[in-house]
Order: structure tokens, then C-alpha cells, then sequence
């Protein structure tokens, strides 16, 4: 009788141990799923904020790439029109000069055609005053070409002058337009300091994770070794 008490408090002893053993084993294995839960999160959080960044890098290069392509055009394409119409004032401003060579030669020639005339006037009166108002008309006709061609090369000048006032503006809101876009560019570096400062800190919280996961690891291996002694003592007994 004194062998039986024994042997029922052995196994009501060993069944009080074996359900202690299972509840560290149960708290055990939910601390184990708990950390594997907050692992995957985390690694998932790491990798969506990794992909974010990548693909917001890619999109400011991209758009940064694109900003200088066009500067670059824009400038080019400036150039080759300000060439041009720079060739075709400078082709103007020497046809009109040839055309103001002209006409004084022209004057100078009438003149002395008129001077001429002067000293036959005793010979040729009568043919005189026709041809003093053939002269006459003729330069005339000649001071007013003069005055025109001068007219045409000072409105020239101004159309010049003009020109280059606007393409000074127009390269003024240009270099604006690109300070803006570097502003936001160093914006967009600040913000995706701040998004790897963030993934640094989800990293740190990963390696906590998983050396709480170590521990949990751990203690289940020592709950199943105590459990699994604690059969091996009551199949004994």
C-alpha cells in the first residue's frame, strides 16, 4: 500500500511537471511565432521602404537628366537662332552700307556733274536750267534714299538691341527655373536621408528581434529537454 501511495504521488508529481513543462513549451512557441511575426514585418517594412527609395532615386535622376537635356537644348537651339539672327543684321547692316557708299558716290558724282555745269553755264544756258532740275531732282531723290537707308539701318540697331534684351530675359527665367528645381532636388536628398535614417532604425529593431527570437529558440530547447527528463524520470519510476 505504502509502494502504491508512492507510486500515485510519482505520477501525480510527474503529471503536475509534464503540464508546467507544456505550458513553458505553449509560451515558448508563442513567443517564437510572436517574434517570427514581428521578423517578417520588419523585413517587409525594410524592403517596401528600400524599394521606395530606390525607385524615388530613380525618378529624381531621371527628371533631374531630362531638366539638363532640355536646358541643354534650349541653350543650343538659343545659340543657333541668336547666330543666326546675328549673320543676318550683320548681312543687313553691310548691304546697307554698300547701298550708303553707293549713294554718296552717287552724290558726289552728281555734284561734280553739277559743278561741271556751273562752268558751262555761259555755253549751255538754256540747257542749264533743264539739267539743274534734273540734278536737283536727282539728288533730291538721292538724300531721300541716304535718309531712308539710315532710317532702315538705326531701326535695325534698335530691332537688335531689342533682341538681345529679351534673350537676356529669357535666359534670366531659365537659370530661375533650373535654381527651382535644385531646391527641390536637395528637398528630395533631405527627405531620402530621412527615409535611410528610418530604414537604419527598422534594421536596429530587426537584430533586437532577432536576438529575442534567439533567446525564445533557446528557451524552448531547454523547456523540451526538461520536459523530455521529466517523462524519461516517470517512465522510470
Amino acid at each position: 500500500m505504502s509502494a502504491l501511495v508512492s507510486a500515485r504521488a510519482s505520477v501525480a508529481g510527474a503529471q503536475r511537471r509534464e503540464a508546467s513543462a507544456y505550458e513553458q513549451v505553449k509560451r515558448a512557441v508563442q513567443m517564437t511565432e510572436e517574434a517570427s511575426l514581428e521578423k517578417t514585418k520588419a523585413l517587409i517594412q525594410c524592403e517596401q521602404l528600400r524599394s521606395e527609395l530606390e525607385r524615388q532615386a530613380e525618378r529624381l535622376d531621371k527628371e533631374l537628366a531630362a531638366q539638363q537635356e532640355r536646358r541643354a537644348l534650349d541653350r543650343e537651339a538659343m545659340r543657333r537662332e541668336l547666330s543666326k539672327e546675328k549673320e543676318d543684321l550683320t548681312s543687313k547692316m553691310l548691304a546697307l552700307s554698300q547701298n550708303i557708299a553707293q549713294l554718296e558716290g552717287q552724290v558726289e558724282r552728281v555734284t561734280r556733274e553739277k559743278i561741271s555745269a556751273v562752268n558751262q553755264l555761259e555755253e549751255v544756258q538754256n540747257q542749264l536750267a533743264s539739267r539743274e532740275m534734273d540734278v536737283t531732282k536727282v539728288c533730291g531723290e538721292m538724300r531721300y534714299q541716304l535718309n531712308k537707308t539710315k532710317m532702315e539701318k538705326d531701326e535695325a540697331e534698335k530691332e537688335h538691341r531689342e533682341y538681345r534684351t529679351k534673350t537676356k530675359r529669357d535666359l534670366e527665367i531659365k537659370d530661375q527655373e533650373i535654381e527651382k528645381l535644385t531646391l527641390e532636388l536637395r528637398g528630395s536628398e533631405q527627405r531620402l536621408e530621412q527615409e535611410q535614417q528610418k530604414a537604419a532604425g527598422a534594421r536596429d529593431e530587426l537584430l533586437k528581434l532577432t536576438e529575442r527570437l534567439g533567446e525564445a529558440e533557446h528557451q524552448l530547447h531547454l523547456t523540451r529537454l526538461l520536459l523530455r527528463t521529466n517523462r524519461l524520470c516517470a517512465q522510470h519510476h
